[in-house]
């Protein structure tokens, strides 16, 4: 299936085009996170909210505020997301990736000089100077295990807003 927001709603469609559902109205999203454990998970009203609305449907809940700038990911089981919070606000490249417990609403940084990370599988792949980096990646501590390498030079970004133009599919395609 796949989610998508139009007209000031969560949509989602089967892969074949069979069924549509309207999952929710939504106010002003930014990022839309898929997790494994079949919520999709939203920064709305510019990212100020999480919302997170169930994959078959039913009332969408309301998390809270996100501390931070904006959703990027989901770590695998749901619980946990991976932030980022811009530290200037001249350029992303300042700011840093968290990870936010949604449970304990405990954040800890995890990587400085940072913005739009995506975890997949144990690699934790972030913008920073235009350029898409990869660095390997501790899922159970949260922590990043060593010194990463760059995937891509000179990627077409936003650093004043934070977003990289790049798309990672879960089995590591890279789209730039």
């Amino acid at each position: 299936a796949v989610a998508f927001v139009t007209n000031e709603r969560l949509e989602r469609i089967d892969l074949n085009g069979d069924r549509r559902q309207s999952l929710g109205d939504v106010r002003s999203p930014t990022r839309l996170v898929w997790g494994d454990d079949g919520t999709i998970y939203l920064g709305d009203d510019q990212s100020a909210l999480l919302r997170l609305f169930p994959e078959q449907g039913g009332p969408p809940v309301e998390f809270g505020t996100i501390p931070a700038d904006g959703l990027c990911d989901v770590l695998p089981g749901g619980g946990r997301i991976l932030l980022q919070e811009k530290r200037s606000s001249i350029r992303a490249d300042f700011g840093v990736l968290q990870i936010y417990d949604l449970a304990t609403q405990e954040r800890r940084t995890v990587l400085s000089q940072a913005y739009e990370g995506r975890l997949r599988g144990e690699t934790l792949y972030f913008v920073r100077d235009s350029a898409l980096l990869a660095v390997p990646f501790d899922l159970e501590s949260g922590e990043v295990v060593e010194e990463g390498e760059i995937v891509v030079r000179d990627l077409a970004v936003d650093s004043l807003f934070g977003y990289g133009q790049f798309a990672l599919s879960q089995n590591g395609v890279l789209a730039y």
